[in-house]
């Protein structure tokens, strides 16, 4: 089961896989054991509220919802896409 920190703006992700699986073919029997573990870290550019981070386990799958502070949704800008390639300016 994966874990997650979180100290300031940086968030930790970390976990442990266990696998194991078993088959019989016609004249052997085959027995395949898989394990590992991983670590990723990454910085966010804002400092989330506390409880503002939730995590959800979907068919092996982490989901983490992080909202951010109202002072930096504020300054969110929206930006328009231009069909086509950019002109080159004459220089």
């Amino acid at each position: 089961m994966p874990h997650w920190r979180l100290e300031g703006n940086q968030l930790a992700i970390s976990g442990e896989k266990k696998e194991e699986s078993a088959r019989d073919e016609k004249d052997w029997h085959v027995e395949e054991r898989s394990y590992g573990s991983f670590y990723r870290s990454m910085s966010l550019p804002f400092s989330p509220d506390e409880g503002a981070v939730e995590a959800y386990l979907d068919k092996g799958v982490l989901h983490l919802k992080v909202k951010k502070p109202a002072e930096v949704a504020q300054g969110a800008k929206t930006i328009e896409i231009k069909p086509g390639a950019p002109h080159a300016s004459a220089g």
